[in-house]
């Protein structure tokens, strides 16, 4: 199979990933989210290998693999990516080929070094996200701190014994060094402590939903969590994490226009907690079109509209950016369910500064059902 055109879906792929396509949530802005991504991952071994097989089996457009280690015997207790004829082999060509062998649709490239500060930028630089996969604290700091000068989103996933951690880091948001100052403190790796060999199945897959949610912009934005999994008590814990004033990386942003930009998302995410103003209900949208008083605009994918539609324009939420909002009425998004709508309201209020715009509570499907003569 072709690598194909990165601009639409084709017919293979609208098979293929089927059951992304039916979630109201999700459907084909997700998956053309993830078709144009493109994603590095750093480690090719317990975390790597759920991570990028799932990664690439969802359709991420382009992944980049970087370790430096070859495969041993002791590995194959929990890296689910290599067998016993792959011992001594590098890890990432095996894994290359793992993953090609199970979607031909997309690009991986593998690369056998070791990042580091000198070779970082270059290894992570152009990415939509990277994925902490190793299995060292100082590879971590190393991508906390090149992440944040290059404004690159990244997700930290760690494993020891019974436990895992795992948390989105934001280029605008608190870093990995808010959450653990200490650059010198030593943690065992699964080497020295032990780790059953589940476990990074089990966060792997936390990892890679995380991945997924964020490049398909399903990810909430109002504030960075710690994810504490416990699995002989099979418990799970959230813990809110803050910026530190004192934190050396988060003081040194490169990008004050991102970070103005980021702001600006938090503060309109805050005040959409304390607020109803971001959505409308049918009875009120219904009273408002019979008054032309609004602009209604359909962010769902063309053939949906022809489908079936309650007016308005159509302007798919993967087209907003370049489109050309008007400013001389109130703007009322619409979709299936209500997900993308909101998507689009956000981005329009905190982005396009279009102040007076709102999201169809419930979508076209309640709309439909609460008010059958629309």
């Amino acid at each position: 199979m072709s690598l194909g055109d990165s601009s639409t879906l084709e017919q293979s792929e609208f098979e293929r990933y089927a059951r992304h396509l039916s979630l109201p949530q999700f459907g084909v802005e997700g998956q053309m989210a993830l078709k144009q991504s493109r994603v590095t991952i750093i480690g090719c071994g317990g975390l790597g290998a759920p991570v990028s097989l799932y990664l690439a089996a969802a359709g991420v457009g382009e992944i980049k693999l970087v370790d430096n280690d070859t495969v041993a015997l002791s590995n194959l207790q929990r890296q689910i990516t290599f067998t016993e004829r792959d011992i001594g082999r590098a890890k990432a060509e095996v894994t290359r080929e793992a993953l090609l062998a199970r979607n031909s649709a997309i690009k991986v490239e593998a690369l056998q070094t070791q990042l580091n500060n000198s070779n970082a930028q270059a290894l992570l630089g152009g990415s939509d996200l990277v994925l902490d996969c190793c299995d060292n604290a100082p590879t971590r700091y190393v991508i906390n701190e090149n992440c944040r000068r290059l404004g690159i989103p990244w997700v930290y996933a760690s494993i020891f014994q019974f436990s895992g951690q795992c948390a989105l880091i934001k280029p605008t948001g608190p870093c990995f060094q808010c959450i653990f100052p200490d650059t010198n403190a030593q943690a065992a790796s699964c080497n020295e402590a032990g780790v059953i060999g589940v476990l990074p199945g089990v966060m792997g897959s936390i990892q890679s939903l995380t991945a997924i949610k964020q490049l398909a912009n399903l990810e909430p934005v109002e504030t960075t969590e710690l994810i504490l999994v416990e699995t002989l008590e099979m418990q799970m814990r959230r813990i809110r994490v803050e910026q530190r004033s004192d934190c050396p990386v988060c003081r040194e942003l490169p990008d004050h226009r991102q970070q103005q930009v980021g702001n600006r998302l938090h503060e309109k995410a805050q005040t959409m907690n304390s607020s109803d103003s971001t959505t409308i209900d049918c009875a009120e949208l219904q009273q408002l079109m019979a008054n032309g008083a609004i602009y209604l605009i359909d962010v769902r994918e063309r053939d949906e509209h022809m489908r079936q539609n309650i007016g308005g324009s159509n302007i798919p939420l993967g087209e907003l950016a370049t489109a050309q909002l008007p400013l001389d009425r109130p703007i009322v998004f619409y979709c299936q369910m209500g997900a993308r709508s909101l998507q689009a309201q956000q981005w329009a209020s905190a982005v396009a500064d279009h102040d007076n715009c709102r999201s169809l509570e419930g979508g076209i499907v309640r709309f439909l059902e609460n008010i059958p003569s629309a």
